[in-house]
């Protein structure tokens, strides 16, 4: 294995602890109450839901339309969008002293 290979690997690691981490230490912070409560607001994580794994993804199919790109870069494209959410956005979210409970409310 040769040195960049071994700092990919490390890198990778590093990056995927970092972000369970983030994600982990956001989850001990809050109570039952403050995760429950959100999700009572049904319109508001129907609206989610929709966004997430219908609007978004349908957005990027028609991205990959218009703009020419390589078939690999579609499917790179597609990928991300059908990937709800995004693990630094708790990390935005918390830095804006936001609900951390439900991080677009």
């Amino acid at each position: 294995m040769t040195l960049h290979e071994l700092l990919t690997v490390v890198a990778q690691v590093a990056g995927l602890l970092g972000i369970t981490g983030s994600m982990f230490g956001m989850g001990l912070g809050l109570t039952v109450p403050q995760i429950i409560t959100p999700l009572k607001n049904v319109r508001l994580v129907v609206l989610a839901l929709l966004a997430n794994f219908v609007l978004v993804p349908l957005l990027a199919y028609v991205i990959s339309l218009i703009i020419p790109l390589e078939q690999s870069l579609k499917v790179g494209l597609m990928v991300l969008a059908l990937s709800a959410g995004a693990p630094f956005l708790v990390l935005e979210a918390r830095g804006a002293k936001a609900n951390l409970a439900w991080p677009s409310a």
